[in-house]
């Protein structure tokens, strides 16, 4: 169960980064 945790809550966080660097990276464009 701790392993589905895991990968949920590492899943949301690389989604995240992957937006905010997007966001950066089409700002700076």
């Amino acid at each position: 169960m701790e392993d589905k945790v895991v990968k949920g809550f590492n899943h949301k966080t690389l989604s995240g980064l992957i937006e905010q660097i997007l966001g950066e990276l089409i700002t700076q464009v």
